[in-house]
């Protein structure tokens, strides 16, 4: 009955090495919470299974050499080591934000298994856990997470990102091309100059680098890898991969931090809590003063400190004599060049 279904709180391996083709009427199993190692253990025939909502973890080899072609991961927090190895029959695999551990050789020697989604950043996956899987070409997972368990076979590999203001700091343990996506751009910040935060686009961001990304809240972008190169303009901003205490100020520097989610920096005047993967400003201490905000202008120059001529027609002249980078300003560096 589904009292008695109901009542079963271990499924043990009694159905392991059978030939059970279908067990849908799992999900009535609801004292489950997890499916214990080698419980359907070379089922050949298992073609299809439906867990009950209560069952959060796969155990070992649970599923090893089964014929499943398709698994529903919701709400499941762990996949044991070797759980769905040998399973020639799955194609994709889409692990939800709840899966937070993969063991070791979890999906290994799944020779159909072509697509994998793993959604979350905090989800620990071996770095063996997708081996043997020669049709594995197109991986996709969070921006900030370590590609250390990506394949070779990976052609296709994509990098998820999910902002959650219009302008946030980003800072990721691989390199990111943001050229190739729609709607997201970066930025470095090349400089400070009359009270404005100068941002450039930088479209190859190599890992590690933070950077100023503008894009719609709640929108999920699949970004591609960039090249490593390093960045061709300057960057004043310092990217953290793990959650850090930000001082005011430290080493003849100045804070700021990108303020609340808007198009302008703020100069820190205490400590500031920095989340995972994100950036601070650093600019020479006495630029500018605590507690203030500051405004960002974007622009293809770096900017450069010029020259006040109390005349304008000195200036012309000089501008139309020596100005080498076309500004229709005398910096300077270009008057020292004279």
């Amino acid at each position: 009955s589904y009292d008695e279904a109901a009542a079963v709180t271990d499924l043990g391996t009694q159905f392991a090495g059978t030939d059970i083709a279908a067990f849908d009427e799992l999900q009535h199993f609801t004292s489950l919470t997890e499916i214990p190692s080698d419980a359907f253990a070379g089922c050949g025939s298992l073609a299809s299974v439906t867990l009950p909502a209560s069952v959060t973890a796969v155990g070992e080899n649970s599923f090893q050499g089964s014929a499943l072609t398709a698994f529903a991961f919701d709400g499941i927090g762990s996949v044991g080591a070797g759980a769905f190895s040998g399973c020639s029959g799955l194609t994709a695999v889409d692990l939800p934000s709840t899966v937070l551990s993969v063991g070791s050789g979890a999906f290994s020697g799944c020779s159909s298994l072509s697509s994998v989604t793993v959604r979350s950043a905090e989800s620990a996956v071996s770095d063996d856990a997708f081996a043997s899987c020669p049709a594995l070409t197109v991986l996709a997972m969070p921006a900030v997470m370590a590609a250390t368990f990506v394949p070779t076979t990976v052609t296709d590999l994509r990098l998820l990102f999910e902002p959650e203001s219009e302008y946030v700091t980003f800072c990721s343990p691989n390199s990111v091309d943001f050229s190739q996506t729609e709607g997201v751009t970066a930025y470095a910040v090349t400089g400070f100059l009359d009270g404005e935060v100068y941002l450039m686009e930088a479209a190859d961001v190599p890992a590690g680098a933070g950077v100023v990304v503008h894009a719609a809240p709640g929108s999920v972008y699949e970004l591609r890898p960039g090249s490593g190169a390093a960045l061709e303009m300057p960057n004043l901003l310092v990217g953290v991969d793990a959650a850090a205490t930000v001082a005011p100020t430290s080493d003849g520097k100045s804070h700021l931090v990108l303020s609340d989610g808007a198009a302008s920096f703020l100069a820190l005047s205490e400590p500031y809590e920095l989340g995972a993967h994100e950036a601070y400003l650093g600019l020479p201490e006495g630029s500018v003063s605590a507690g203030e905000i500051y405004p960002v202008k974007v622009s293809d120059r770096v900017p450069v400190e010029v020259i006040k001529f109390a005349d304008l027609k000195v200036k012309s002249l000089c501008v139309s004599q020596w100005d080498t980078d076309g500004d229709g300003e005398l910096s300077y560096d270009e008057a020292a060049a004279v």
